[in-house]
Parts: C-alpha cells; sequence; structure tokens
C-alpha cells in the first residue's frame, strides 16, 4: 500500500476569498456547481486521471477545471465553433435546439440526448474495451448493443450506467391523449419502470439547513482540495488546510471531521439531481 505524502502548503491557486459567492448561489446553481466537482471526482477515481482536453457541454475540462481554482464558482460559455454567427444560427434552426428549450431536469425529451443511446458513446466504450485488448467483450457489447433496446443493453452493461444516464426513462408520450389519461398511466408506469431497472426514490431533499451549512462549511473548497489532492497524490495537513479554509481562525482542527462527513453527504448524484432540479 502507497503512502500517502503530506504536505505543508496549500496549493499557490487556493484563496478562501474566492468562495464568497457561495453565499448568493441558488439551489439551481448549487447543483451546477457540485455537478462540475462530482464529475471530476468521479473521474479521478475510475480513470486515476482527468482528461483536461475533453469537451463537455461547449468547453474544455481543462478551462473548467483553471476557471473553478482561479475564481472558485465556474461561470464558462461555450467557446470556439460554438461562438461562430454561422453555428449559432444552425443551432437556432436544430430540433436539438427546440427540443432543450422545452427540456427540463425531470424530463428529457428523447431528442436532447440521443447521442448518448444511438451509438457515439457506445462507439468510445467498445473502443477502450478493444485498446485494453478484450476484442470477444467488445464484440458482444456491439452485438448487445445492435440487436437489443436501449433498456437491455444497459442492464447487460452496468458499469456503463453513468455514461448512459441510468435515472431517466428514456419515453415517447402520446400528447394527443387527455393530460388525465397521460397523468394516470404515469402513475402506474413510473413504479414499475422503477422496480425493473432497480431505481430507488430520491428523497433526500434540500433543505435551509444543509443549503446554510454549504455555506458555512466551505463544502466548494473541500472538493476543489480534494481534487486537488488526488491529481496531486498528495495530502493537506490538517492544521495548513484549517488555516487556510477558516484564516479567522474560527474553526479548528477537530471540525474538520465535521466538515468532510457533511462533504460526503452531498458530494453525489441523487443530492446534486435535487438541487438542479430546484
Amino acid at each position: 500500500m502507497t503512502e500517502k505524502t503530506i504536505i505543508l502548503k496549500m496549493p499557490d491557486w487556493f484563496n478562501i476569498k474566492n468562495y464568497d459567492a457561495c453565499e448568493s448561489l441558488t439551489l439551481n446553481e448549487w447543483g451546477e456547481q457540485l455537478n462540475h466537482r462530482v464529475n471530476f471526482m468521479e473521474e479521478l477515481i475510475v480513470d486515476g486521471a482527468l482528461d483536461l482536453e475533453e469537451c463537455g457541454s461547449g468547453y474544455l475540462q481543462g478551462d473548467l477545471l483553471n476557471q473553478i481554482r482561479l475564481n472558485g464558482i465556474a461561470t464558462l460559455k461555450t467557446y470556439g465553433q460554438e461562438d461562430t454567427p454561422e453555428f449559432k444560427e444552425v443551432e437556432r434552426n436544430s430540433l436539438y435546439h427546440k427540443f432543450s428549450k422545452i427540456g427540463t431536469s425531470a424530463i428529457l425529451p428523447i431528442a436532447t440526448y440521443i447521442l448518448a443511446i444511438t451509438g457515439s458513446s457506445v462507439q468510445h466504450k467498445v473502443e477502450k474495451i478493444v485498446k485494453g485488448g478484450d476484442k470477444e467483450k467488445a464484440n458482444r457489447a456491439y452485438e448487445s448493443y445492435n440487436r437489443a433496446p436501449y433498456d437491455v443493453f444497459r442492464s447487460e452493461y452496468p458499469d456503463d450506467d453513468g455514461m448512459f444516464m441510468p435515472n431517466y426513462a428514456w419515453t415517447a408520450i402520446d400528447i394527443s391523449l387527455p393530460d388525465k389519461v397521460i397523468l394516470d398511466q404515469m402513475k402506474t408506469f413510473l413504479p414499475a419502470y422503477r422496480k425493473a431497472l432497480g431505481i430507488e426514490v430520491n428523497t433526500k431533499q434540500p433543505t435551509p439547513e444543509n443549503m446554510a451549512k454549504l455555506v458555512k462549511y466551505k463544502t466548494l473548497a473541500i472538493c476543489d482540495i480534494r481534487i486537488w489532492q488526488l491529481q496531486n497524490k498528495v495530502t493537506i495537513k490538517n492544521s495548513v488546510l484549517i488555516g487556510a479554509l477558516y484564516p479567522d481562525n474560527t474553526m479548528g482542527e477537530v471540525d474538520l471531521k465535521k466538515f468532510n462527513e457533511f462533504t460526503n453527504t452531498v458530494f453525489n448524484e441523487q443530492f446534486v439531481s435535487m438541487l438542479l432540479a430546484s
């Protein structure tokens, strides 16, 4: 087992004042900020490193990480061709744009994320399997994807669940039916669909108390330090970390355990989803 390297200084980019804006974030904005961190942490844990050249939501991951470390709060807009008038004109006239405008965090029109289930993500996954030398598994993945419905493919490859957004039901609704008919049938459909896929209802609601703790316990700052420590395979000494988080000395090392435990309860996709839906 590799021993942790304990260091006695904070990273040069860290400034606790950059997180002052946390006090004015809405629930939805908290969801966005935490979601960035959850994605980074998951990639570090699964892959052991961040692909800073990967493009997500119109920006490079490296640009997003740099902005977080410079400003504390990420506000990146799209980059490159997506800023050009020609691209914006095409986007305005696309079905993707029209559907995404009516989509919500609770209901996603199929067209909004169609690429996630029609080949590109699957191809990327299979290519990684092939590079790993397991061609037999890759062939099975291709065959399963080509022949089976989306949910069957997902159930056979549960390690792809993060890629395929398992908590969403990809549905088509006959909107020519009366609302009452659709809503009545939905009450039957939802529990059956959750049971079939093993999805539990997320009941952990954001409360005024735990939202206040997000600010008081410096949750975003702690998340960013965790990500940096994982990247660099080091651990900042507790006395140094608490001094940087609370330069006014209002909290001590003994409080760090409480802060870390709270961060663990909110640093997950379920809590983030509730915030994004707010």
